[in-house]
């Protein structure tokens, strides 16, 4: 068997250029989620960007309402000599599993929030749970249209930010949860605020892709489990789609043995309205 060893490293991280900024994706100290090799090279830089710019506004206004972050995602990187008594995160965390903070119930009315790789779980898969997002979707066409209609929690939460929040930055990989980016696709208002960025190369080189195409596929195999991959590839579950949604799904899975060009996510879907992204 031939195994080709992975490109090595620069000496200094590629940059992503998107909107005005030119900005270097993160190749590390924190290797969490292996961030050289897949899609969180990308959504770690912005968030850190983001977050970085949060605080320093809230510095500058000596003091005021801290950022939410949705997902317990940005600690894993964040440096160690920024936190709050060496430890301590300078934001909010709403994180069901981590502290049982729910999202669905949160208020974003004039704060700034930030979400890394969490918004496609909500109503989807639930962080990987033995019973996706708690239906027994493998018991009937009745489950599985049970399970399909809390597929809406993810697009509601994501409109309600855009709604709210004073300043949002919300990654999520592209093909992961297709019901969120059809959503995306289709109202103008959240099309307006989203930017795609696709991978390039084995190097985990990125860039904007100029169409904002959804049409990227994420690799069914690193997901959670067999199960949830099994629903996925299910021919019913797009059937029972178009009856529960009124639509057929613009991108579902490619049939097995088909599977992108490259592990994990294949492009990142990113909403903000931070204009230095969107110029």
């Amino acid at each position: 068997v031939r195994v080709l060893a992975a490109p090595p490293e620069p000496p200094e991280p590629p940059k992503l250029h998107i909107g005005s900024l030119a900005l270097p994706l993160y190749r590390g100290p924190s290797d969490y989620n292996s961030p050289k090799v897949n899609e969180r090279t990308v959504e770690v830089a912005l968030g850190l960007w983001f977050m970085h710019r949060c605080l320093e506004r809230l510095h500058q206004l000596g003091g005021g309402v801290v950022p939410i972050e949705i997902g317990n995602t940005l600690a894993n990187y964040w440096p160690r000599e920024e936190r709050l008594f060496g430890r301590v995160m300078p934001w909010q965390v709403f994180d069901l599993g981590d502290n049982g903070q729910d999202a669905t119930h949160a208020d974003f009315s004039g704060v700034e929030v930030l979400s890394i790789s969490t918004i496609e779980h909500i109503g989807y898969d639930n962080e990987g749970a033995r019973r996706t997002e708690g239906f027994r979707i493998g018991a009937s066409d009745t489950g599985i249209e049970a399970w399909m209609r809390s597929w809406d929690a993810a697009p509601e939460l994501l409109m309600r930010i855009v709604e709210q929040a004073e300043r949002y930055l919300i990654t999520w990989p592209v093909g992961f949860n297709p019901h969120l980016d059809a959503t995306v696709a289709r109202i103008p208002k959240l099309r307006a605020h989203a930017r795609v960025v696709r991978r390039l190369d084995a190097a985990n080189t990125w860039d904007v892709d100029p169409n904002t195409s959804f049409a990227y596929g994420y690799d069914l195999r690193d997901t959670y489990g067999s199960e949830f991959v099994g629903y996925m590839y299910d021919p019913v579950v797009w059937r029972i789609y178009e009856r529960v949604f009124g639509q057929a799904i613009p991108h579902p899975p490619r049939p097995l043995p088909m599977h992108p060009p490259f592990r994990f996510a294949n492009a990142v879907c990113v909403v903000t309205n931070m204009p230095q992204l969107l110029a």
